[in-house]
């Protein structure tokens, strides 16, 4: 049974419970307490700071990569489009050059099926001229009835002395109204 001199107190409501439990704590705790939350602050200064610095280098390290996976992007793309020569007759004639052409792009085709670089061989290709020396090709790896699809080129072909040039446009430049790599000018582009 309680003694005369004790009294009940009820409990505080939640916002005066930590001033209720400072009031009962002796004053060896509150100041154990006291030094605690001190070094507790001192300590998490340097930590902060040592944070932010971590995810600076991360950010910066992220930075780097994404410029390096870009540059390699770009590499890969040129590659991709370098321009290869080829030989007409001198003065032929457009049907001449639509066959000498789709003979170079079917034969660099296959050869980038071949060594793995794009999934699908091309059965034949399609030339068609944008302008008498410039021609839009296509390595036609899929069809049906009247549509087909496939592997896009373009060429620029000098007439009068016989020569052109084609390149394979990589996809991005079809795709996007700014490419990362332009088709060559060598290719009329």
């Amino acid at each position: 049974m309680p003694g005369v001199g004790d009294r009940y107190e009820p409990l505080p409501g939640v916002t005066q419970l930590p001033a209720w439990i400072w009031r009962r704590m002796g004053r060896g705790v509150r100041i154990a307490l006291a030094v605690v939350l001190v070094v507790a602050a001192a300590l998490a200064v340097p930590l902060a700071a040592s944070i932010r610095e971590s995810k600076r280098q991360g950010e910066t390290a992220e930075r780097r990569e994404q410029r390096a996976q870009r540059a390699a992007l770009i590499r890969r793309l040129r590659a991709e489009q370098r321009p290869r020569p080829g030989r007409t007759a001198p003065g032929a004639s457009t049907a001449r050059i639509r066959a000498d052409l789709s003979a170079a792009v079917l034969a660099d085709a296959r050869r980038r099926a071949d060594s793995g670089e794009f999934p699908s061989r091309a059965r034949r290709v399609v030339c068609e001229p944008r302008d008498p020396s410039r021609f839009t090709c296509t390595a036609v790896t899929a069809e049906s009835r009247e549509v087909y699809s496939g592997l896009p080129y373009r060429a620029l072909v000098d007439r009068d002395g016989g020569r052109f040039a084609f390149c394979k446009v990589s996809g991005q430049a079809q795709l996007t109204k700014d490419p990362l790599v332009a088709t060559p000018r060598a290719c009329g582009g």
